[in-house]
């Protein structure tokens, strides 16, 4: 421990600090399933992010209608600069619900906290 300094929490036998920015308005809804690090918030000390600020997500998809997933593809190439061929090859695509699209995470965990906010539009699915 650092000169003048003291434990975050006491009673913990080993004091620990947890440096690192949170970024509370970031579009890695797709990114993170090819660039774990997410790249390059990492970079810059940002430890934990967090998508769905701003009102669009890649979930829920509506089943009965599978262009809607190729629309939502394409929107994020004219809206965030994304490239196409990524989107559709580098996202398992395939959920219909928000809590469907969370569970692809499941082993394939990001380097970074990462923290999804349900949209209106989800919530109102």
């Amino acid at each position: 421990m650092l000169p003048g300094t003291r434990p975050l929490h006491r009673g913990r036998r080993r004091p620990g600090a947890h440096p690192g920015f949170v970024d509370p308005h970031t579009h890695y809804d797709a990114q993170l399933f090819w660039d774990p690090y997410a790249t390059p918030s990492l970079g810059h000390g940002v430890t934990t992010v967090a998508g769905g600020n701003c009102g669009f997500t890649l979930a829920p998809l509506n089943p009965e209608r599978p262009e809607d997933a190729d629309y939502t593809r394409r929107m994020m190439c004219r809206v965030e600069g994304m490239s196409l061929a990524a989107l559709e090859q580098g996202v398992p695509w395939g959920w219909s619900t928000f809590g469907e699209y969370l569970a692809r995470w499941t082993g394939t965990p990001p380097s970074t906290r990462a923290s999804w906010s349900a949209t209106a539009p989800c919530a109102a699915m």
